[in-house]
């Protein structure tokens, strides 16, 4: 019985060989007279997988005489094997294609409500790739982008939108820890000091996709903060190629730079539905009927957005649809600035161009729902889509090119918004009075409320 190591070996004696495997020619051959090894090609968009047989052999020598080429013997060949080599490097993006200046619209509702809009892409640059389609609400990208903007500039634990990309089981003052050094970012070199608790934080911030800190999610969260804060008319890949003017671009990066996304303090005071604000904060960007404002201490529901409905810039007050509830003197406030949907006639309004570059931005990918099933053959470079066309909504569209191994391209560039036509109508003015006097009538009626209203039409008729 063997109790310790023992230095018997179990079976036959065999000689001990050197196994050499193909490789590029430049690698030095182990003696004269070896085959010369011939490398696998590389695979192409034609050819995704390349594949060969692979055989080994062993090689023996005279101990006595190891260059004696005479005295070598080899074994049979064992196999042959297939090995093959997958192609792994994505193709590039589809390209643009130019659009006309203004609206663009899809076509008027039919009887069963439906809407269609052709999308159109350049046809590959190879006849192996294919096509997927993907198609988003503007809302869908608004809100995601807002998320973008916010988790990198103000990120807030207490914040109910921001809440759910921290960790339940961290207490307060961890989250906001980590919280602080993530919004601290300004340049790369920021990264690196970062704790291991703001390193894990950054995993799930929106749009890095839990990239881990080994895989890059640095790159991509520095690109996403870059591309929010200090786009520039260099950034030549955001913009569509036909954009040639650096003024124009310069304009449009300069206008999405601006957007902050929200307003925030620690100490509003509340007097009836008015509530004085903090921090004297600039409420330039504010409108009424369109944003919102968020209360920590409201009793009635924590999670609640008041719309705002008057704005006072100089004193710094906002007055809201209903009086809040506070269960304190005080509360900690977030005021959300829904800056991407302007009227017309404001002066900081976001045009189409802009939005369509806000569409491509990096991280704004997400929004984007695919909706082709199988991708379509490169002879196909257009879609007809059905839309509901009883919505109000607009769509953006983007595409991507798939290759014979399933290698997925990025996105394209976003297309302008597409409009859908208005087809409810506003509703019927209500008169109130009706006034005859000499040679005239005054009529009276309630104004409508449709901020797109245009004008009213009166008819008569005579007896």
């Amino acid at each position: 019985m063997v109790t310790g190591a023992s230095d018997w070996k179990i079976g036959l004696a065999f000689d001990q060989y050197e196994v050499f495997l193909p490789q590029p020619p430049t690698r030095p051959r182990p003696f004269p007279g070896f085959p010369a090894a011939h490398a696998l090609p590389e695979p192409s968009l034609d050819q995704g997988i390349r594949y060969a047989q692979l055989g080994i052999s062993a090689f023996s020598k005279h101990p006595n005489r190891p260059n004696d080429q005479r005295l070598f013997s080899e074994s049979p060949i064992e196999g042959p094997r297939e090995v093959f080599k997958v192609r792994r490097q994505p193709p590039d993006p589809p390209g643009d294609i130019p659009y006309p200046d203004g609206d663009i619209f899809a076509t008027r509702a039919d009887y069963h409500g439906r809407s269609f809009y052709t999308y159109q892409w350049p046809a590959p640059p190879n006849s192996s790739l294919k096509t997927h389609v993907m198609r988003a609400l503007d809302d869908a990208v608004f809100k995601l982008d807002w998320l973008m903007r916010t988790t990198r500039t103000a990120l807030d634990p207490k914040n109910p939108r921001h809440e759910k990309y921290f960790l339940e089981n961290w207490d307060l003052n961890r989250k906001q820890t980590a919280a602080s050094q993530l919004n601290a970012i300004k340049s790369f070199g920021d990264y690196s000091s970062l704790s291991s608790d703001a390193r894990t934080l950054l995993e799930y911030l929106p749009g890095n996709n839990k990239k881990t800190w080994n895989s890059g999610v640095q790159n991509r969260d520095w690109e996403i903060r870059q591309t929010r804060i200090s786009l520039s008319a260099s950034d030549t890949q955001y913009f569509p190629n036909v954009w040639n003017d650096p003024i124009r671009r310069k304009g449009i990066a300069n206008k999405l730079n601006a957007i902050i996304g929200l307003l925030s303090g620690e100490a509003a005071t509340v007097d009836q539905a008015i509530v004085a604000l903090d921090n004297t904060p600039d409420l330039s960007r504010v409108r009424s009927y369109r944003d919102t404002l968020w209360l920590a201490a409201d009793q009635a529901n924590a999670n609640r957005h008041y719309r705002i409905i008057e704005v006072d810039a100089g004193n710094h007050r906002v007055t809201l649809d209903k009086v809040p509830s506070l269960g304190a003197s005080s509360s900690k406030w977030v005021l959300y600035l829904n800056e991407y949907n302007f009227s017309k006639n404001d002066p900081l309004v976001l045009n189409n161009d802009d939005l369509r570059v806000l569409a491509g931005l990096p991280g704004n990918e997400d929004a984007f729902t695919q909706i082709t099933i199988e991708p379509l053959h490169s002879g196909i470079c257009e879609l007809k889509d059905t839309l509901d066309g009883k919505l109000r909504n607009r769509y953006f569209y983007r595409s991507a090119y798939v290759d014979r191994v399933q290698n997925r391209s990025g996105l394209s560039r976003a297309t302008p918004q597409i409009y859908l036509p208005k087809v409810t109508p506003p509703r019927t003015p209500v008169v109130t009075k009706v006034l005859g006097g000499d040679r005239q009538i005054t009529l009276r009626w309630v104004s409508n409320r449709e901020p797109d209203l245009r004008e009213y039409w009166i008819y008569r008729t005579e007896n």
